[in-house]
C-alpha cells in the first residue's frame, strides 16, 4: 500500500470512521472461539472475518457520503462486499489490507507508547 493511501486514511475521517464502525461490529458480531483465516482458498465456513449487512448510518459520516466512502474503500481494497441474498442485499467485510492501515494509524489498545523525545539542549 502507498503511504500516501495510508496519510489520506489518516487526514480523512469517513474513511476512518467507516473501517472502524465495520471492524467493530465484526468484533461484536464474532462468535466465541470462533476461528477465521483470510486465506481465499480455504473453506467457507472458516474464511473470514466473516461477512455482515452493510451499515447505512455512521455518527460523524454525511448520509450523501456513505455511498462514495463505500466505493473508495473498496477501490483501495480495505473493504470487500459480496451479495447475499436478495433479502439482505449486499455484505460486507475489512479485509487484511484495511485493518492493517487501520492499525498504521490508530495504536492498539495494549500498544507501548513511545517516550517521548527529550528537548535539544
Amino acid at each position: 500500500m502507498l503511504a500516501c493511501e495510508y496519510q489520506l486514511l489518516e487526514e480523512v475521517a469517513n474513511w476512518r470512521l467507516v473501517l472502524s464502525t465495520y471492524v467493530d461490529s465484526l468484533e461484536e458480531d464474532a462468535s466465541p472461539g470462533e476461528e477465521a483465516t483470510d486465506d481465499e482458498n480455504a473453506p467457507a465456513v472458516s474464511r473470514g472475518p466473516r461477512y455482515i449487512p452493510r451499515i447505512h448510518h455512521i455518527e460523524g459520516v454525511p448520509p450523501e457520503e456513505m455511498a462514495p466512502t463505500h466505493g473508495r474503500l473498496i477501490a483501495l481494497g480495505w473493504l470487500q462486499f459480496q451479495v447475499e441474498s436478495q433479502e439482505v442485499g449486499l455484505t460486507y467485510r475489512v479485509t487484511a489490507e484495511g485493518r492493517q492501515a487501520l492499525n498504521t494509524i490508530e495504536p492498539q489498545a495494549g500498544d507501548p507508547v513511545p517516550d517521548e523525545p527529550e528537548p535539544q539542549s
